[in-house]
């Protein structure tokens, strides 16, 4: 049984797919090479999770390489600080993706993502800015 988490795939769907039989010297070759028999190929029902996976392995790859470019992270004593740190890296970089699709859909120049952050900082700043400004007391 495999263990994973996602919020996109039902834990309950299944996928046919054509698999090779593992090697004989491979570590959980008595278990792998159970389902095969004699034959060398099988059609096998694999978790659509483990196989959507399997087919985009490399996206996970490209989205740590955009998050490495410009990290938030900071070292912390905190247990729940690095989460965060992850977290808000993810959403930042979730935002200028999409931004980059939608304006590549709609062909206008495409920020790079230092562009992308230094506009998002300076929008963030400004509104805190005006934010904290004093109130007029209207008494």
């Amino acid at each position: 049984m495999a263990l994973l988490l996602s919020t996109i795939h039902s834990p309950y769907l299944y996928t046919k797919t054509k698999r090779k039989r593992p090697a004989a010297t491979s570590i959980n070759a008595a278990i792998a090479r159970a389902p095969f028999s004699t034959d060398f190929e099988k059609e096998l029902d694999i978790p659509t999770a483990i196989d959507d996976y399997n087919h985009h392995i490399g996206s996970i790859d490209i989205a740590n390489q955009y998050r490495a470019s410009y990290k938030i992270h900071r070292k912390t004593n905190r247990s729940w600080l690095p989460l965060f740190y992850f977290f808000l890296d993810a959403s930042i970089i979730n935002a200028w993706r999409i931004q980059c699709i939608y304006k590549q859909q709609h062909q206008q120049p495409v920020d790079s993502q230092l562009g992308f952050r230094q506009k998002l900082y300076q929008e963030l700043f400004a509104f805190v800015a005006q934010a904290a400004r004093p109130r007029p007391n209207y008494q």
